[in-house]
Formats: C-alpha cells, structure tokens, sequence
C-alpha cells in the first residue's frame, strides 16, 4: 500500500507538510526528493525544510516533510520513493508557492553538440 503526497497550491508564509504512508512486508524505506535531489532526514541546511519518519500502531512507515515557512524558493517538484529489498515505488507533487518569483541554481552537467537536454 503506498499514499502519495498530496499539495494544494499555498501563498508564501504558512506552513505546509507533505506525508507520504507506505507499508509492506519488509517494511519499507521511505525517502524525499526535489528536482532528483535528495532530502535528507534531520540536515539544519535544507532551508527550513525538514523530514521525518515513525512507524504507525498497524506497521504504516509514515513519513513527512515538513515547510516551516513556504517561500517560493520551495516551489517544486517533490518525490517520495519507498524502497525495500523487493521492489520500490514513488509518487510525486507538485508544490506551487505564490509569490515573488525564484530562478533555481542548474546543477553543472556536460552536453555534447546536438543533443536532447532533459532538466528535472
């Protein structure tokens, strides 16, 4: 069983939380992603950005992340990926802060001459 994050449009400001409920048998691994990047869980320099994971009374491994201040800079894409040792799925949403717009920094990558360039 697998509930992907759900995310309503927000204005820049309030607290917004993204959960995601996996649960299988071996229990399964819960991780977060923006734009392919992981989150992860405890690190102070994701921007006031945070994740975190219990396991429910029923064996659910839940897992949230957590906005403390919607800026639009947090705009994006988010992936939750649960993963054991029999096969992963993931869900994604998308978080729409309004506001005064934000250009993300482009991770360094090579491209050759006349080639496709995916960016996620």
């Amino acid at each position: 069983m697998f509930l992907p994050p759900v995310s309503p449009p927000t204005l820049a400001g309030p607290f917004v939380s993204l959960r995601c409920v996996a649960k299988g048998d071996p229990s399964p691994t819960v991780r977060w992603f923006v734009y392919g990047l992981e989150l992860e869980e405890g690190r102070a320099e994701s921007g006031g950005v945070t994740v975190g994971t219990h396991r429910s009374p029923n064996g659910d491994v839940v897992s949230h992340l957590n906005i403390t201040h919607a800026r639009t800079k947090h705009g994006g894409t988010y992936e939750c990926r649960a993963a054991s040792k029999v096969g992963s799925v993931s869900h994604s949403a998308k978080l729409n802060v309004r506001g005064a717009p934000f250009v993300r920094k482009m991770r360094p990558m090579k491209v050759a001459q006349s080639s496709l360039l995916k960016y996620l």
